[in-house]
């Protein structure tokens, strides 16, 4: 089993979606902490979720409690979030080599590029 713990902590960009849509996930030290996820369209649009997460092998299991979807149709639901309303999501580890990580959720696996260190 790969130890991910000291290559997953960064901010990441998700590289398989164009603009204007940008998809981003922080994730802090340790193998528990805090992450955080925007799935926006031009940077106004769509969601912005917040919470905590544990590391489990070669799973990532984030809890957002602080969950905000915005839709320029007014709708509160985006993407399996809804405004206002805790997610459990479980990622997969596909790799990581602290550049690029490549996360599996529900199926579908999105490539992420590595874009600055937590500070």
């Amino acid at each position: 089993v790969v130890d991910f713990s000291s290559v997953l902590p960064g901010h990441w960009s998700n590289n398989d979606v164009e603009w204007p849509i940008t998809q981003t996930i922080g994730i802090d030290y340790n193998g528990k902490g805090t992450i955080a996820t925007q799935d926006l369209i031009q940077q106004e649009f769509g969601v912005a979720a917040y919470g905590t997460y544990k590391l489990d092998a070669d799973k990532i299991v984030a809890t957002y409690s602080d969950v905000s979807v915005n839709m320029e149709d007014g709708s509160k639901s985006y993407h399996g979030f809804t405004d206002g309303q805790t997610i459990t999501i479980t990622y997969s580890i596909v790799s990581c080599n602290g550049e690029e990580m490549k996360l599996s959720v529900s199926g579908e696996t999105c490539t992420y590029t590595k874009y600055a260190d937590i500070q």
